[in-house]
């Protein structure tokens, strides 16, 4: 039983967990130890860390029954020897004092017996020789450290052990006995924990063995300037030329024989480590104590360690190192020995890393350089942007569009210019994240149109009176949007259609009624080539309303085909690649929790069987491009688009590209501007001409401007819907636009 400590833990039975000691002060945290037992059980592992409530830090002794009689008197109320309680400086603060001196001018001793020490070794096979138990070990520990631990015997190396996410799960010493023996020493609170680790890692021959030998040994530490000094009297042995930094060698001190002296400390003062067999130590620490008196030994805590360690910036278990913790995060570099694979890592890193410098000190714009058949143009684009003078743009001094596109250019060319990580997707992870975060949204929209869907009779009335609301289902799913938020998963909880309707006063216009009665105008038409193109923007919950979208129009005969549009790179975080597409519709149609939305999934995944729903990913969508320079870039994507029934085209970013980036004097009014620019736009592509349907999502933030005042700005988000008509061919015709259908039909919120 521990005061204020919430106690959580996955045991090795499966499906067990455990949350007690909530009574008292702990009390006030049950609701969170609750919330985050409940995403343990659904993610299947800790969705934040713990480590300091793990109950795997006790030990079998901590259920010994006097243990916890003695304790309960501890926790339950103050022993009456307890001194009283002060705000002033604490007593011990002038023994700490002393205590620190010492390690600093003479020498200290610390107790480290607690620390957690295991025997990792080969099992020993008759039928096996020496050197296939040594690489059996070897090799099984390279695979869980991340320091070279194949070290000369009588080396100790510094490494941790990691999981899936490059988290901690352990921060270890190894010390190399033999050539298929090492001793671990762990943190205190890692006995019970590391090993349940190590086991669910062993191999499945049985080919290593493992060893609590925690009792077997007392640790002192032995610090300060004089400790050397001290250590070579005891062990007869000139401790200065005979053993090396993190080495270790055996000594006898006074009777005791087998001591263990290792050339490190805890601390990062000068000094020795020493482990003394358990029967030897009250003799040892008897002959350090008289003969460490003439040079002026004396006992140390562990707060005067643990200040020692924080001037020394030594990361502590389960406060700076954590399962969600890296490496280098803690700043704990040189425990990672990268091989050619990690080399390739920390190359990305680097250039990252360099990218960041640039953006901060404004550098200027460099040319791209990898061997991707767009390199070409964007350097030609960099190149145009470069004045007469050979000054070329700048982070803060250019345009904008071309200035984002270049920054997520510049994040994919750290990665393709890789060895082993050319296709890796650095959002992909908090994509899928996000998706599952909004299942119960999905599974409320999916029900709903899997019952219509079943339905034989459904009227032409209810699909007038349901279709706009699909629609807006897709437009508000931008807000999910994760470049908003830095890559953080926005849950969406609510029910899909009740937002349409509790939104829809934020809309200052909707015309989207038009887009219905033009859609069902066409429900006569006998074309059997009524193509819809998805111009597609974020994965996640977004892209779930998209398909949600194709599926009703599809199912309803308003289109037969749909081609989804998305990046061929990672894109502004969140947009949509080929691998986002594929993970979400094989999550909806099989590891989704809903019947009914594997249902969906299920008839998603027969539309792309039978080739009614395409997936494409030009290049075009990734070039810092307004889309009037479509024809002469891609004519082949151009000439297809024109060739459409209707375009969707979802996101601020294909808005921005479609009217391109205009500076309006503020004293213009919104709703002026955005008429211009949908004018723009039927300009700028009349071959795509006709009715066009375009949403824009305000949303109102608060900047304060000093003295009380504040500005409320909106941060747009635009979803569109075009509708070319009556298009000319593009090869044989000069594209006009029809004067007989307005150009702006829209929905601004």
């Amino acid at each position: 039983m521990e005061e204020e400590i919430i106690q959580i833990h996955f045991f090795q039975i499966d499906n067990y967990f455990v949350a007690v000691g909530m009574n008292g002060n702990p009390l006030q945290g049950a609701g969170g130890i609750g919330k985050a037992m409940a995403e343990w059980i659904i993610e299947g592992k800790p969705t934040q860390e713990h480590l300091a409530f793990d109950v795997q830090r006790f030990l079998d002794l901590h259920n010994n029954r006097m243990y916890l009689q003695e304790r309960t008197k501890e926790v339950v109320g103050r022993p009456p020897e307890m001194p009283p309680g002060t705000f002033y400086k604490p007593k011990f603060f002038d023994f700490m004092l002393e205590e620190y001196h010492a390690c600093r001018e003479t020498v200290g001793i610390i107790d480290m017996s607690s620390f957690s020490k295991m025997k990792i070794q080969g099992k020993q096979d008759m039928n096996d020789d020496a050197e296939s138990q040594c690489n059996g070990v070897v090799d099984w520990l390279q695979s869980l450290c991340t320091n070279d631990v194949n070290i000369p015997v009588g080396g100790i190396v510094h490494t941790g052990m990691l999981n899936e996410r490059g988290g901690y799960e352990n921060d270890c010493l190894l010390v190399r006995e033999r050539e298929n023996c090492y001793l671990m020493v762990s943190p205190t609170s890692q006995q019970t924990r590391v090993l349940d680790w190590l086991k669910d890692h062993l191999p499945k021959d049985e080919s290593i063995q493992l060893a609590d030998i925690t009792s077997m040994y007392t640790v002192v530490n032995i610090i300060g300037p004089k400790a050397g000094a001290l250590i070579s009297e005891l062990s007869q042995t000139d401790v200065d030329i005979n053993v090396q930094p993190f080495t270790y060698k055996t000594v006898n001190i006074g009777y005791a024989s087998d001591v263990m002296m290792m050339a490190f400390t805890h601390t990062g003062e000068p000094g020795f480590c020493l482990y003394i067999p358990s029967e030897y130590a009250l003799h040892v620490y008897d002959r350090l104590i008289t003969v460490g008196f003439d040079y002026g030994i004396r006992d140390v805590g562990s707060l005067t360690q643990r200040f020692m360690r924080i001037e020394k910036f030594i990361p502590f278990w389960a406060e700076d190192l954590t399962r969600d913790t890296t490496p280098f995060e803690a700043g704990c570099n040189h425990v990672v020995k990268l091989d050619e694979a990690e080399n390739d890592i920390a190359s990305v890193l680097e250039k990252l890393d360099s990218l960041i410098a640039d953006i901060l000190s404004n550098s200027p714009f460099r040319e791209l350089n990898s061997d991707n058949i767009d390199v070409k143009i964007w350097n030609k684009v960099l190149d145009d942007f470069t004045d007469q003078d050979g000054n070329r743009p700048t982070w803060v001094f250019t345009n904008w569009l071309y200035c984002e596109c270049y920054i997520h250019r510049r994040i994919f060319e750290a990665f393709e210019t890789s060895t082993f990580l050319k296709n890796y997707d650095p959002f992909y992870e908090q994509k899928m994240k996000a998706l599952s975060h909004c299942e119960e949204a999905m599974d409320i929209l999916g029900k709903f149109l899997i019952k219509y869907f079943n339905k034989n009779d459904v009227q032409l009335k209810n699909l007038r009176e349901d279709l706009p609301k699909i629609i807006k289902c897709a437009l508000w799913g931008n807000r999910c949007d994760l470049s908003q938020t830095g890559g953080d998963a926005i849950a969406q909880n609510e029910s899909p259609l009740d937002l349409v309707e509790s939104l829809q006063p934020l809309m200052l216009a909707d015309e989207s009624s038009k887009i219905v009665d033009f859609l069902f105008t066409s429900l006569n038409n006998s074309n059997d080539n009524k193509i819809l193109d998805i111009i597609l923007d974020n994965a996640g919950y977004e892209l779930f309303t998209d398909l949600c979208l194709a599926d009703y129009l599809m199912t309803y005969k308003f289109v037969n085909t749909v081609r989804f549009h998305g990046k061929a790179i990672p894109w502004f975080v969140s947009d949509v690649t080929s691998k986002d597409f594929i993970a979400t519709i094989y999550f909806v149609a099989n590891t989704s929790r809903s019947e009914t939305l594997k249902e969906l999934g299920k008839r998603w995944e027969g539309y792309f069987k039978s080739g009614q729903w395409i997936f494409e990913s030009e290049q075009f969508w990734t070039l810092p491009f307004n889309f009037d320079q479509m024809k002469s870039l891609d004519n082949e994507l151009y000439s297809k688009l024109s060739k459409s029934f209707l375009i969707i085209s979802k996101g601020d970013l294909n808005y921005r590209k479609l009217v391109g980036d205009i500076y309006w004097e503020p004293t213009v009014l919104f709703t002026q501007a955005a008429s211009v620019a949908t004018r723009i736009m039927a300009d700028r592509i009349p071959v795509m001409g006709g009715i066009a349907f375009w949403a824009v999502h305000a949303v109102w933030r608060e900047r304060s401007l000093g003295h009380g005042r504040i500005l409320r700005v909106p941060n747009i988000k635009f979803c569109h819907i075009r509708v070319p008509t009556n298009l000319p061919n593009p090869k044989t015709q000069k594209p006009t636009v029809p004067s007989q259908h307005p150009m702006a039909y829209g929905a601004v919120g």
